[in-house]
């Protein structure tokens, strides 16, 4: 009961979340930043891009918070020692349907005493939507960095970030965000040697849960507080994002040059002649688009202000507002199903206490 109690917390405490990412996807969905594999520098994304990856993960397990509720993980037990009813004179399954009826809980169809995979499912999902969370922190942390300097978390006068240094202002927040996934990993893992039970009862591995199940519940619940806060009041810095993405003097678009390049001199041609490029202009500190149009392959065929316009980020962010939409529009829909969901079983309780 004190877990299905929790989890409708977490749900809707989800479906807040949610909406403020929603809204934070569309207000930055235009604004260009640098993508990032391997940690440095590819080619261009929006920041409204990455928050709606995000987005559809956190849907994702939103779905999975509601398939608990359709495998029936939250049931009772009235069925004595071993799960016979043995004492009950018969009479035992329908008290047992009866009475977790009116708790608000689903009724097994043999005693589970002796198997705890429900209760791993939970961790499980659980577990995962941390990840999540804490990958978000993660990020974000490192985007907080001051030679980054591209977003930076709430902060509020009077805070202090360091008791020596009185100019910081640390990613705190973030860092508790973060921090929080590695111990919930660690009890979903706990969880799962649960699943060694022995006989039909056993203290020995079910006393695991009552350690590890809160604290997953409330880290993880505080993680997704702590998540809505920080997105809806997270300070973009839009300015620093353009200049990171001109940082390089160009070299991010050199795909997207090579490409253009290959349309008349072919895309092998092309490649060498980028490659060659970009390799010299890392090497002597030099701009890439200067290098490169010293080329004879590129200026005999090419304007120096054919490369000045395809170095420009919105010419270069190919079908992301077709992706962010398509993303957008599912959160709405997985969202309008599943507070229908909700209220839907909140009723059907309602409904057995009037009954009363």
């Amino acid at each position: 009961m004190q877990t299905k109690q929790a989890f409708e917390v977490i749900l809707e405490h989800t479906q807040k979340l949610i909406e403020v990412l929603t809204e934070q996807v569309q207000r930055y969905r235009e604004t260009p930043m640098i993508g990032r594999t391997h940690g440095i520098q590819a080619i261009p994304i929006t920041f409204g891009f990455k928050l709606a990856v995000w987005l559809d993960e956190l849907v994702r397990s939103y779905q999975r918070l509601q398939t608990l509720i359709d495998h029936q993980v939250f049931v009772g037990s009235i069925s004595g020692a071993v799960g016979t009813y043995a004492a009950f004179g018969g009479d035992g399954p329908a008290v047992e349907k009866e009475v977790l009826t009116r708790l608000g809980l689903d009724v097994p169809n043999i005693s589970w005493q002796s198997s705890r995979d429900r209760l791993s499912e939970i961790a499980e999902v659980l577990g995962i939507y941390s990840g999540t969370l804490g990958k978000i922190g993660h990020e974000l942390f490192n985007l907080m960095k001051t030679e980054v300097n591209e977003v930076t978390e709430p902060f509020k006068k009077g805070e202090v970030g360091s008791s020596t240094m009185p100019q910081k202002r640390n990613p705190a927040l973030l860092e508790g965000l973060a921090s929080l996934t590695q111990p919930v990993f660690s009890d979903v893992a706990l969880i799962h040697q649960s699943m060694l039970f022995d006989g039909e009862r056993d203290a020995i591995h079910w006393r695991n849960e009552w350690v590890a199940l809160p604290e997953i519940t409330n880290y993880l619940d505080a993680q997704i507080v702590n998540a809505t806060y920080i997105l809806s009041e997270l300070n973009v810095n839009e300015d620093q994002m353009k200049k990171n993405i001109a940082l390089q003097g160009g070299l991010p678009f050199a795909e997207k040059i090579m490409f253009e390049l290959g349309t008349i001199i072919g895309k092998q041609t092309a490649h060498e002649v980028v490659y060659e490029s970009a390799m010299t202009a890392i090497e002597q500190h030099r701009n890439f688009l200067e290098v490169l149009y010293q080329r004879e392959e590129v200026n005999h065929y090419f304007k120096r202000s054919d490369l000045d316009e395809w170095a420009k980020a919105e010419n270069d962010l190919g079908n992301i507002s077709q992706r962010i939409e398509l993303v957008v529009k599912n959160a709405g829909r997985v969202l309008a199903k599943g507070a229908w969901d909700l209220e839907r079983d909140q009723v059907s309780r309602e409904a057995i206490t009037a009954k009363e």
